[in-house]
């Protein structure tokens, strides 16, 4: 149950997690987020210390 952020750059990545967190019931639980971009841009989506990295 913890919140995450995932990055892709190819969309049937994301579509396809997309499908699995809404099979999974995870948005009720937890918040999770795919995102089809660069991870190297996570900066751009997120303010410096909102999130830490696994």
């Amino acid at each position: 149950n913890r919140n995450a952020v995932g990055f892709d750059l190819q969309k049937a990545y994301i579509d396809l997690c997309k499908q699995s967190i809404v099979q999974a019931r995870l948005l009720r639980e937890a918040k999770q987020i795919a995102v089809q971009d660069d991870a190297r841009f996570v900066p751009k989506y997120f303010e410096p210390e909102t999130i830490s990295l696994i």
